[in-house]
């Protein structure tokens, strides 16, 4: 009987080992099923309806169109010729007489058209169109006791639309003594720049001071007025 102990005593050790093990496993188990009560699968579509999706959007999808290069070229050079050939603006005519025109009184202004401030004269003697330009013929002479300098690129042009009209002097002076002569020169402006404009002023400051202001105004630029 003594010898059999030993086997005993191992035989009730494995036993109460084995019996711990099932024990603890019913036990994790049944701790673990009460933790995820409540808690259900996510609402996914099925695998075969998200294919199905992909599939729709590719053929809904529309293929990109790509234009050809002679398409393009062909575009841009008529575009270009449209450009390029644009025709010159015209002066436009005088109206008939007893033709009702809200620009009557302009129609009725003539050369030479002058002004004076302290002395010094600034004449707009006569206007003609030379190819695309118009071009003014003008005059200065200072009356005064005192010297007079201008800076033409204070130059103001604006016509009878309120635009203000990019124009050139040629051949006036840029100082004046007292009692001079007088100076002729021209204020050219491209005739494109007064499409539609039937009448146009002029104001130039004396430098630096602009004390001095002369303005013509009303200048017609259309009908007989172009020599």
């Amino acid at each position: 009987m003594s010898s059999n102990l030993p086997m005993v005593l191992t035989l009730s050790l494995l036993t109460l080992m084995a019996g711990a093990a099932i024990g603890s496993g019913i036990f994790g188990y049944a701790l673990g099923r009460d933790g995820l009560k409540g808690i259900t699968q996510p609402d996914t579509p099925s695998t075969t309806k998200f294919i199905q999706r992909i599939a729709k959007d590719h053929l809904n999808r529309r293929e990109p169109v790509f234009l050809k290069e002679a398409d393009i070229l062909s575009s841009v050079i008529s575009k270009t010729e449209k450009v390029f050939q644009t025709p010159s603006p015209k002066i436009s005519p005088i109206p008939s007489p007893g033709a009702p025109s809200p620009n009557t009184e302009s129609s009725t202004i003539q050369f030479p058209l002058t002004s004076q401030v302290s002395g010094v004269v600034m004449i707009v003697h006569s206007l003609r169109q030379d190819n695309n330009l118009i071009i003014l013929n003008v005059s200065l002479q200072n009356n005064s006791v005192q010297s007079v300098r201008f800076l033409y690129s204070f130059l103001t042009v604006v016509d009878d639309r309120g635009r203000v009209i990019s124009a050139t002097a040629n051949n006036l002076p840029g100082e004046m003594p007292p009692k001079s002569i007088e100076f002729s020169g021209t204020v050219t402006i491209p005739a494109i720049a007064l499409d539609g404009a039937i009448s146009l002023s002029l104001s130039l400051p004396d430098y630096p001071d602009q004390l001095i202001r002369l303005q013509v105004s009303g200048i017609p630029i259309h009908g007989d007025t172009l020599r």
